[in-house]
């Protein structure tokens, strides 16, 4: 098999439920993920003093902005219908351990169906799971990686993604608000260089 072939010789990744397959065992299907020279895209750290985004943010926010602006599109859809799937399913558990606040919860899921209704958005080349650990930097080069989320839909999906992801390493006690704060406006100020505006529902994503 070539991929195996490949994946001995160090130039792939074979992937199994998110996780690296010895390709001298691997049995079965798997996912083939291109091996990416660079390290992670840096985002700061736990001290508050730690909150000026490299350039390579910026230059990460242009790079999506790039990927959005791609006229090709997958056949793989992410209608908003999905996103509200989504977002039942998380305020579901939410009921399930807060019962207390199921109320809120239901009032919570009826402004975010109208605000996804009342929304016309341009379709667009996603990610789909975009956040600052999918971004290798090589030499001040940007390079996405891990596209097996990759659809098209809305481009504040992406964008909403990585801010929310930041959000859970603050909340994690990994990462300080600032430096998140700080890192969301460098991605949207490169973004913005490059495609003029941020596209409409980034926040209600971010949300």
């Amino acid at each position: 098999d070539e991929a195996i072939r490949l994946a001995k010789d160090g130039k792939v990744i074979l992937v199994r439920k998110g996780k690296p397959v010895d390709p001298d065992r691997v049995r079965g299907l798997y996912r083939i993920r291109l091996r990416a020279e660079g390290e992670p895209l840096q985002v700061g750290g736990q001290q508050t003093d730690s909150v000026r985004p490299t350039d390579d943010v910026r230059a990460a926010g242009g790079l999506l902005a790039r990927l959005h602006a791609t006229r090709t599109l997958p056949p793989i859809r992410r209608p908003p219908r999905d996103e509200l799937d989504a977002v039942r399913r998380a305020l579901a558990m939410l009921a399930h351990l807060l019962p207390e606040v199921d109320t809120r919860l239901q009032g919570l899921l009826q402004r975010i169906t109208r605000q996804l209704d009342s929304r016309v958005s341009d379709v667009s080349l996603l990610h789909g799971d975009f956040s600052a650990d999918q971004v290798i930097v090589d030499r001040g080069h940007c390079r996405f990686i891990d596209w097996d989320r990759c659809a098209a839909g809305a481009a504040a999906i992406d964008l909403g993604s990585f801010a929310a992801r930041l959000e859970m390493q603050v909340i994690d006690g990994v990462l300080a608000p600032a430096a998140a704060r700080a890192t969301v406006a460098a991605l949207h100020e490169g973004y913005r260089l490059t495609a003029g505006q941020l596209p409409a529902g980034v926040a209600l994503r971010h949300s």
